[in-house]
């Protein structure tokens, strides 16, 4: 039997398709990310191979691809996601080109590893209410924020006829700050409802440096951790993965992390490793030593975001929670 290897690259307005194929030229279309532009893709796959004999593999890209799933889902037609990173490892994909070039390096990809591709369900319901309400937090901490500091900053300088402006202003960053703690609690006791999310929670929430925000979002992004097969490949997601930057022996740069990443995450793995250097002992002494032997502390503190994942992978992978002997894999 002959497979169609199909690789979609997902962005926001449209999909990127490529088809390859052992006795057919490789082919390309670009439709749009709406239920007419999916239909447009399956009459165009349908001309070239039977449904049976498709192999669609998807880049991992958030919400812009979640319609393409649910809709294939209703099709019931098989389709497999993968983080990036993977593909990356697998088969370079030449970033920056065009969204062709990317596409066409899935369907490569996806033709090297079909025996290793496994079908891709849609995120348990538990886990799109854990994205909607996520979202949503987000935006009340911008608004609280946006609010908080021009406030804070007009405290002394602004007229005495504007600080009935400035009252109501803190009155509504305390009403916003009370809603995002009220939705963090919401946010918990979804992950409390199911049995398998609460396990993956508690072990997080055992590692020094991870909250509640950071487990949560932990849990979004991996799917509680079925995703990502290690820390280095959710490490490559968020950005904080070195990499060698040689190419034969003209150059010799830097080895240094990727600009395409998660920031969120990038971000909370920040705000956790700020936490651990004030309250965590073993990683203060670990920062200390390093600045002491001249490293940068922007490497260091980068090295410490891959040891938290580190460690939170590890708390996963051993299904038991955090060893305080185990000195969050600082050493």
């Amino acid at each position: 039997m002959k497979k169609l290897f199909v690789g979609i690259d997902v962005s926001k307005l449209w999909l990127d398709v490529s088809t390859v194929h052992n006795d057919q030229p490789n082919q390309y279309i670009r439709v749009d990310n709406t239920k007419s532009g999916f239909r447009s893709l399956l009459n165009w796959l349908k001309k070239q191979a039977k449904v049976e004999n498709w192999l669609i593999c998807l880049e991992h890209t958030g919400i812009y691809a979640q319609p393409l799933w649910q809709y294939l889902t209703e099709k019931r037609i098989p389709f497999s996601v993968v983080a990036g990173t993977v593909i990356n490892a697998g088969i370079a994909i030449k970033r920056g080109k065009s969204d062709k070039v990317d596409s066409l390096a899935i369907a490569k990809f996806a033709k090297r590893y079909a025996d290793e591709l496994k079908p891709h369900r849609l995120p348990a319901e538990l886990l799109k209410r854990l994205k909607m309400l996520f979202a949503y937090r987000d935006r009340l901490v911008k608004a609280k924020v946006s609010l908080e500091v021009p406030a804070t900053e007009a405290e002394g300088y602004s007229p005495k006829d504007s600080s009935e402006m400035r009252e109501d202003c803190k009155e509504v960053v305390e009403f916003l700050r009370l809603r995002i703690k009220r939705l963090e609690k919401m946010i918990v006791e979804i992950i409390k409802s199911d049995p398998d999310t609460t396990k993956c929670y508690d072990l997080i929430m055992t590692v020094p440096g991870i909250g509640i925000v950071t487990a949560c979002y932990l849990l979004i992004v991996t799917e509680c951790f079925s995703l990502f097969k290690s820390s280095r490949q959710l490490a490559c997601y968020g950005g904080i993965a070195p990499f060698e930057h040689t190419s034969g022996s003209s150059i010799r740069g830097k080895t240094r992390v990727s600009a395409k990443a998660d920031k969120k995450l990038k971000a909370l793995l920040s705000r956790g490793v700020s936490t651990l250097l004030i309250h965590h002992l073993p990683t203060k002494d670990y920062f200390e030593r390093k600045i002491a032997e001249g490293k940068h502390q922007n490497l260091i503190r980068n090295n410490l975001k891959n040891k938290l994942l580190h460690t939170v992978f590890s708390v996963i992978r051993r299904s038991e929670p955090y060893d305080p002997c185990y000195r969050l894999a600082v050493h």
